[in-house]
């Protein structure tokens, strides 16, 4: 299979790919989805890794996945956006690292909820926030959340 590129947009494809199996699924929600995670990226003027993109449906069912924290294991839905999906409408996520705050931001917890906002505002429809990570998905129903912890506040 011959890659189109080594990177999409500011990505590597080991970010964006299952990290057991090594696939993923270019669907043009992913493409919509990468682009506007592009462009949040840029908007924020700072890196924000990835942290979780595609995940195989079998691997969450008893075998290990390293990239996984047991907690999320335990609440992924069947329906979860990061699931690569092999039959039904193809969807994607991602969970991005927030390094550092911008944007006159002064803790990670104020800078997540501010990316959170201006991710909504480009086009994404599922946004979770916790501390330090966003996750972000196009999903055809909107849906939030905040599991930030009190104490991140600051």
């Amino acid at each position: 299979m011959a890659l189109i590129s080594k990177e999409i947009f500011s990505y590597s494809w080991e970010e964006v790919q299952c990290p057991k199996t090594g696939l993923a699924q270019l669907s043009p929600r992913f493409w919509r989805h990468m682009t506007l995670l592009h462009n949040l990226r840029i908007w924020w003027g700072s890196p924000l890794p990835m942290v979780r993109g595609f995940l195989v449906t079998l691997h969450l069912a008893g075998m290990e996945h390293p990239r996984l924290p047991d907690q999320v294991k335990m609440a992924l839905p069947s329906e979860a956006q990061h699931l690569l999906c092999l039959e039904g409408p193809p969807r994607f996520a991602s969970d991005v690292s927030v390094l550092q705050p911008a944007h006159k931001c002064k803790t990670l917890w104020q800078a997540v909820g501010v990316l959170a906002a201006k991710a909504e505002s480009l086009g994404f429809t599922g946004i979770g926030m916790s501390d330090g990570e966003l996750h972000l998905d196009l999903a055809d129903d909107v849906r939030q959340w905040d599991q930030r912890s009190v104490e991140g506040r600051g």
